[in-house]
């Protein structure tokens, strides 16, 4: 009897420890794959910025012809070097705008080649993330206006490009993906001459 009793309480807590084990492998599981999927999101998104170029946006005409640069707190405009396994490569129109459903906020990036259709060949669309309770952007330059550096909630041309961009992401409690703010430097070196030279 007493054999028995001990072999059933045995049994009870190797089961538990399995059970245990196996909650824990889960959610490092979990977690392992939010994290790989932030960290590509993030790598796709930095790479675009740091390829930003400094070419005037198409159809400005006026005297002091601005960068293709324009953002507010929920989405950026900017030309970039897009790489051949997203596109065709070259220059692109590439836009990342936050966007609401009925899961929460979602970031989507589109498309398209310097000059051509927003919709036409070469364009595409991919929403890169979903269920996030928050997503703004920001960026740091002085505006245009004042010659004093500082955040901005909008970038709204100009003849240079900020400085810096930040992303922030904000997921709701439980959501075990975690974004660190993102901020990358543009190369804003010689702007406004290299905005002329393409020109």
């Amino acid at each position: 009897m007493v054999s028995l009793a001990l072999a059933g309480l045995l049994t009870m807590v190797l089961t538990g420890g399995i059970r245990f084990g196996a909650r824990v492998w889960e959610a490092s599981r979990v977690q392992t794959e939010a994290a790989n999927e932030i960290h590509a999101i993030r790598r796709f998104v930095r790479e675009r910025a740091l390829a930003t170029r400094p070419v005037r946006a198409m159809g400005d005409d006026t005297e002091g012809r601005t960068v293709g640069f324009s953002g507010d707190g929920a989405a950026l405009a900017l030309v970039t070097l897009m790489p051949a396994y997203v596109a065709r490569g070259g220059l692109y129109h590439f836009e990342i705008a936050a966007t609401a459903g009925d899961d929460g906020m979602g970031m989507a990036v589109k498309w398209w080649p310097y000059g051509g259709e927003e919709s036409g060949p070469g364009s595409g669309r991919r929403l890169l993330l979903q269920g996030a309770r928050d997503i703004r952007l920001s960026y740091f330059g002085d505006g245009g206006e004042t010659g004093a550096m500082a955040w901005h909630d909008d970038w709204r041309g100009g003849r240079d490009l900020p400085r810096l961009i930040s992303i922030k992401v904000v997921f709701p409690p439980g959501d075990p993906r975690v974004w660190p703010e993102l901020i990358v430097a543009l190369p804003t070196s010689n702007t406004r001459a290299n905005a002329r030279a393409r020109n």
